[in-house]
């Protein structure tokens, strides 16, 4: 800030400022998710930035609260006059912004950051704090493994591409089996649903899937029957696609159920037993 500013007007620029990203990501994602804009949903813009303009606009209400509290310190005051203000640093999760509250107690557990399918670093809960997970989880796709940020149907093969801008392609021979199951209904997933496809694998090791979500941008307008007007839909079209070009691909009954007879999908009663089922795949 520059010598002579005043606090509380830089503060309710940044709060505006702050108000209006996260706004722009609301409206925006809300019109891609919804109405499957194709060139909203490349530029990334659907239930993840819905997500993150939440965030964002509950942040303001964290500024707002500073400033009626007079904890920003004026010009010529030191923070050490302020007995109020904690100087040692905190580390917030992604809860806690969510919530629009300070650190939580579970902030200060050490937790190890790994790299998913996506290639994005998460933060994710030590061994055996599985039962957590649901409440730490921010936009899905920067979160799960195996996630395909865009998935591309070619007439004789299946192009996976990743957040890093990794690609995986695979044949129609080259899978062994599908999966469909729809998420909890519980924020965020709200019941969305999840397809993974499995390649062929050596045996011995495990299979990294290529994992489709109803956020992921597929181009369903290739499929023979086009593009339907809901994801549910579309993603049983897609599997169907996908058995029609290999007979030898192996589906579990409920997926069968789902794609050959219209019944709901197996769904996870919980994000424990969706970490479970994840956890066969390396």
């Amino acid at each position: 800030m520059a010598k002579g500013g005043d606090p509380d007007r830089f503060l309710n620029i940044v709060s505006a400022l702050v108000l209006f990203v996260g706004g722009v990501l609301v409206v925006f994602g809300l019109i891609a998710a919804l109405f499957e804009v194709p060139l909203l949903r490349d530029l990334g813009l659907g239930w993840g930035s819905i997500v993150f303009g939440i965030i964002f606009l509950l942040i303001v209400r964290g500024f707002v609260a500073i400033r009626d509290t007079g904890k920003i310190p004026r010009e010529g005051e030191a923070a050490g006059a302020h007995p109020s203000i904690n100087p040692t640093p905190q580390i917030s999760t992604a809860a806690d912004l969510s919530t629009g509250g300070p650190p939580s107690a579970s902030s200060a557990v050490p937790k190890s950051v790994s790299f998913v399918g996506t290639g994005q670093p998460i933060i994710q809960p030590d061994a055996g704090r599985a039962d957590v997970l649901s409440k730490s989880l921010t936009p899905e796709i920067l979160n799960l493994r195996f996630v395909a940020y865009r998935c591309e149907i070619a007439p004789d093969y299946l192009k996976a591409i990743y957040q890093n801008a990794t690609q995986k392609e695979f044949k129609w021979l080259e899978l062994s089996s599908l999966v469909i199951r729809q998420f909890p209904f519980q924020e965020p997933w709200e019941g969305k649903l999840l397809l993974d496809i499995i390649p062929n694998i050596v045996a011995g090791e495990k299979a990294q899937p290529i994992r489709i979500l109803s956020t992921t941008y597929v181009n369903y307008g290739s499929l023979p029957q086009g593009q339907a007007t809901s994801t549910k839909e579309n993603i049983r079209r897609l599997a169907s696609h996908i058995l029609s070009q290999n007979r030898s691909i192996f589906v579990d009954p409920g997926t069968d159920y789902f794609v050959h007879a219209g019944q709901p999908p197996v769904r996870f009663l919980s994000m424990s037993q969706f970490v479970e089922y994840d956890s066969r795949y390396g």
